[in-house]
């Protein structure tokens, strides 16, 4: 199924559980309750491309360091 609809196309497409994921983190931010919060250092980053390679989202993170933001929707620790 990745071949047709991308990387995690099930979680995309098929699961159940992302929605209330993404409606619970806003909730959450707009309720103000304590959660993981994600941080990095830009300056340190050195682009190995190691954190996209470990981020079991398959998330673009070395982008969001380098914007110097790391909040994104599909992301589960924030």
């Amino acid at each position: 199924m990745s071949f047709v609809g991308g990387k995690r196309a099930f979680c995309h497409y098929v699961c159940w559980m992302a929605p209330f994921m993404i409606i619970g983190t806003k909730i959450g931010t707009l309720l103000r309750l304590p959660s993981l919060k994600l941080l990095a250092d830009k300056d340190k980053c050195i682009n190995c491309g190691l954190c996209n390679k470990n981020c079991v989202m398959s998330l673009n993170v070395s982008g969001m360091v380098q914007k110097n933001s790391m909040k994104n929707s599909e992301c589960i620790f924030n």
